[in-house]
C-alpha cells in the first residue's frame, strides 16, 4: 500500500535528484551483506537497483 508519507518521501527523493544528488542501491531489507550468502547478495544489490530504477531513472551506484 503506497500512503501519502511514501508519496512525500518519493517526491523528496525525485527533488534531491534534480538538485544533483546522487542515489545509490544498497539492499532491499538492509541487512548486512556480510552475513549473506552469495546468491542472497546478487538478490539485494539488483533488486534495490531495479526497483530505484523503476521509479528513478538509472542508478549507477552502491552505497554500503
Amino acid at each position: 500500500m503506497i500512503t501519502s508519507l511514501t508519496l512525500l518521501i518519493l517526491s523528496l527523493v525525485a527533488l534531491y535528484i534534480g538538485a544533483g544528488w546522487e542515489i545509490g542501491s544498497h539492499g532491499v531489507t538492509h541487512e548486512s551483506l556480510l552475513r549473506l550468502d552469495d546468491a542472497d547478495i546478487e538478490w539485494q544489490l539488483k533488486e534495490s537497483k531495479k526497483i530505484l530504477e523503476e521509479l528513478f531513472g538509472p542508478v549507477i551506484s552502491y552505497a554500503y
